[in-house]
């Protein structure tokens, strides 16, 4: 998206009317051209793709324009010939196991998908619902309906005062009415929204062909109730956009795991950027680092941690909740156990020694990562080599600003 014109900061920049837009939210009925059962069974991408699928094969589809703007390709890594073999080769598992456990999901939900779409077709309608839908709150009302309910409401008061007739009656009409209207505003701006737990997934013509920007953290897609459209906002403290500039906006808090394996891109010096460690491997590095005691295990099982497969964060503030938990348990297990099983920080002694076992795990997943060009250049033709270069120098600078940021931690609270 370019502009045309200068457009200042906070503007609003496109408004798309919501009849428009493909949507399923939590309480979306089974439509009559799908089966109840593989409605119910697929996940909200699974129910875009088929909706999807069924406007592009309609002729008449009033999406034909916004359709034909949309790729027929994909260089995600669900796509690659063997993603398990791409990131072997660049020293980062935990994508494996993502891919892997996607294909698995499309595959299944494929298998019972109206029509039965052949795999690249199915491919492609989900990657476009990957990539470019949104998110956020769903209230089923909209202006226009709570206009038709209130006219409906005010219509049967007027039948029941003229019907039963008597200033009593009148009286208990207007009460009945303005029942009415407190439910329909308590329901579309108070309860609704904030007490709903049904959400909404968008896929919305021409707001899906904004670029993302992470820096560009307030801009906002959001749903307009009084024109029942979907509108976009940009970031007002990242400046305007001059004529011929790119507009940008930010598709959220993304890690680089989630925008290689989703968008197929990856965004440099990303702020919300980790490196995820299998548990199995963060117990071996850190075992690596100081040998685990022998009540290590019995106090990971006792505290829930017994998933081999799950993974934590390093990151460059240091480490997340679940691997500061982990390595408290696993190195300091009488102690982190009776120190709410790990949640809180131990003595300063320990919670140094903790610290600096997770700032020597960083320094050795560094050291087991190629440089960007040995990695790219042992990538596979059908690998996007750029942005895998791309991704691994993103990962060796978060394990670089994560060791750093644990030796300080480390000595702070040892001071």
């Amino acid at each position: 998206m370019r502009a045309t014109a200068e457009i200042v900061p906070s503007a609003r920049v496109i408004k798309v009317p919501s009849r428009l837009a493909l949507q399923v939210n939590t309480l979306t009925k089974c439509p009559p051209w799908c089966d109840e059962a593989c409605w119910k069974s697929c996940k909200w991408d699974a129910r875009l793709a088929m909706m999807l699928l069924r406007e592009d094969a309609d002729k008449r589809s009033d999406l034909k324009p916004w359709l034909a703007t949309l790729p027929r390709s994909f260089s995600t890594p669900v796509m690659w010939a063997d993603a398990a073999a791409a990131f072997g080769a660049v020293g980062y598992p935990a994508l494996s196991a993502a891919v892997a456990m996607q294909r698995a999901e499309w595959d299944a939900s494929r298998a019972t998908a109206p029509g039965s779409p052949s795999a690249s077709e199915w491919d492609w309608a989900m990657n476009v619902a990957r990539s470019r839908a949104f998110s956020g709150p769903f209230t089923p009302s909209t202006f226009i309906g709570s206009l038709t309910t209130l006219f409906g409401a005010s219509t049967l008061a007027v039948l029941y005062a003229v019907l039963v007739g008597g200033a009593g009656a009148a009286d208990q009409a207007f009460n009945a009415f303005l029942a009415a209207v407190v439910f329909v505003l308590c329901n579309d701006f108070l309860i609704g929204p904030r007490f709903s737990a049904a959400k909404r997934h968008v896929l919305c013509p021409w707001i899906d062909l904004f670029n993302h920007d992470g820096r560009c953290g307030q801009s906002e897609i959001a749903y307009e109730y009084f024109s029942d459209a979907f509108a976009v906002r940009l970031d007002p403290e990242s400046g305007g956009v001059g004529a011929g500039g790119e507009v940008f906006i930010s598709y959220g808090a993304r890690t680089n795991d989630v925008l290689l394996q989703y968008y197929g891109f990856v965004q440099p010096d990303n702020p919300a950027d980790i490196y995820a460690v299998q548990q199995e491997q963060l117990l071996l590095d850190l075992n690596a680092q100081a040998p685990l005691a022998a009540e290590a295990l019995p106090a990971l099982a006792a505290a829930g941690l017994t998933d081999a497969a799950a993974f934590h964060a390093l990151s460059a503030e240091g480490a997340g909740d679940s691997a500061l938990r982990l390595a408290r348990l696993a190195l300091q297990p009488s102690a982190a156990a009776a120190a709410d099983q790990g949640k809180v920080p131990l003595s300063p002694a320990a919670e140094g020694a903790v610290l600096s076992a997770l700032a020597g795990v960083a320094e050795a997943r560094l050291a087991a990562m190629p440089a960007p060009a040995e990695a790219a250049a042992a990538l596979a033709a059908d690998v996007p080599s750029g942005v895998m270069e791309t991704f691994v120098a993103e990962k060796r600078r978060v394990l670089e600003a994560s060791a750093s940021e644990l030796k300080m931690q480390a000595a702070r609270a040892a001071a």
